[in-house]
């Protein structure tokens, strides 16, 4: 059931609980006094609690939305970390052209930022990292694709070989 007919469902809901108050008000003259109290005291608790589940569910929806928000920014730094990682990998590919590090620096290095992207950020990857990946994982390949890679220190390695460089 979509929100916007569950919404119009709870209002007909409230409309009908008011609606019989208001006949109970209606036919006070027509009933007995205890039969009276009794309907009008059901109703009341009814519609009471009817509005609390609709105060609670206005406060889901807040948490929900506030849950959606957290979401949104998360995926954000998310592509934020991604978009600092390829930089990173512009750099150790520049450093291999200006023979600052060697073929294998720049392929473990390279490896082990896309390894990072895919398998901690979760970042789909480009064609051409998917493919490098490919190419550079497996069982002939120095580096195996399940092999626990840290992240941080690889970057910060590959940061100080470039400022040892420049």
């Amino acid at each position: 059931m979509n929100k916007v007919s569950l919404q119009d469902n709870m209002e007909k809901q409230r409309k009908r609980l008011e609606d019989q108050l208001e006949e109970i008000e209606q036919m006070k003259d027509e009933l007995d006094k205890d039969e009276y109290e009794q309907l009008k005291k059901e109703t009341l608790e009814q519609l009471e609690t009817f509005n609390k589940g609709l105060k609670e569910s206005e406060g889901s929806k807040k948490v929900e939305l506030k849950e959606s928000k957290i979401q949104g920014i998360l995926n954000a730094q998310v592509q934020q970390e991604a978009a600092a990682i390829r930089v990173k990998i512009q750099k150790i590919e520049q450093a291999y052209h200006l023979k600052q590090v060697n073929l294998e620096q720049l392929t473990k290095e390279k490896l082990n930022l896309i390894n990072q992207m895919s398998s901690e950020l979760k970042v789909p990857l480009t064609q051409d990292e998917q493919k490098f990946q490919h190419e550079h994982t497996g069982k002939g390949n120095f580096i195996s694709q399940k092999q626990e890679i840290k992240g941080d220190k690889l970057i910060s390695e590959a940061n100080d070989q470039i400022q040892k460089h420049f």
